[in-house]
């Protein structure tokens, strides 16, 4: 698969933005709700004017999920006075982690779900909540594999209609296990810096010659090193 690649959305990504919140929102829920409730939300919720509102809150973040050009997926945080609910000072709220059904099982919601625990641990928030619909199974089961647990209910009204959302916590001291993998992506830029170092000596005709025994190949052009495998 192509990779993924996770980028923070602008004033200028307005469009595209309600058009991939309204298709997601309208491919995870439609089924499970009426056609009136599903067009009053989305026309309500995923207006122009509330976008652009909520874009231009310094307490709130989107970011995109790209597949080369391609919107797959879309990420909503929120903090301070803009989360939805507790407006803890410590939290830290994941309002919206949404993919298209087309991607889901290829890592676009986990990848989704790591920026937005990186985003917590950089701006030193103590924990991250949610809320997710009681009857949306994977979602929940998603966030109890990633250390989530719930502590609350709240409401959530769609349309007419008045739903139940399990409110789900995740302290930050717990070190969830997605974070080992912004470690191995640390790791892989490494490797990745490390393996243009070594294709700059190449192409500078800057040899590198290590025997198996450690035995240093010296001579002219050759750079001496001393490498012992065990």
């Amino acid at each position: 698969m192509k990779s993924i690649t996770i980028i923070k959305v602008t004033i200028a990504d307005l469009y595209e933005l309600q058009r991939i919140g309204r298709e997601t929102f309208q491919e995870t829920f439609a089924d499970s709700n009426s056609e009136e409730n599903m067009k009053s939300y989305l026309e309500e919720g995923f207006s122009i004017t509330k976008l652009t509102a909520e874009l231009q809150n310094e307490d709130s973040e989107f970011y995109f999920a790209r597949i080369d050009s391609e919107v797959v997926g879309y990420l909503k945080i929120n903090f301070g006075e803009s989360q939805t609910e507790l407006r803890d000072s410590a939290s830290l709220e994941i309002e919206r982690i949404y993919v298209l059904k087309e991607f889901h099982g290829k890592s676009v919601g986990q990848l989704l779900y790591d920026k937005a625990v990186q985003a917590a641990w950089e701006k030193g928030y103590e924990y991250v909540w949610l809320g997710v619909w009681e009857e949306n199974l994977r979602a929940i089961r998603f966030y109890e594999k990633n250390g989530f647990a719930a502590f609350d209910k709240h409401i959530f009204k769609l349309g007419d209609d008045q739903q139940t959302d399990i409110m789900m916590k995740l302290k930050l001291d717990q070190f969830p296990k997605s974070l080992s993998r912004l470690k191995l992506n640390f790791v892989i830029i490494l490797l990745v810096c490390l393996r243009t170092i070594l294709s700059w000596l190449i192409d500078n005709n800057v040899l590198i010659s290590c025997s198996l025994k450690g035995i240093v190949k010296s001579g002219p052009g050759y750079l001496f090193c001393r490498v012992s495998f065990h």
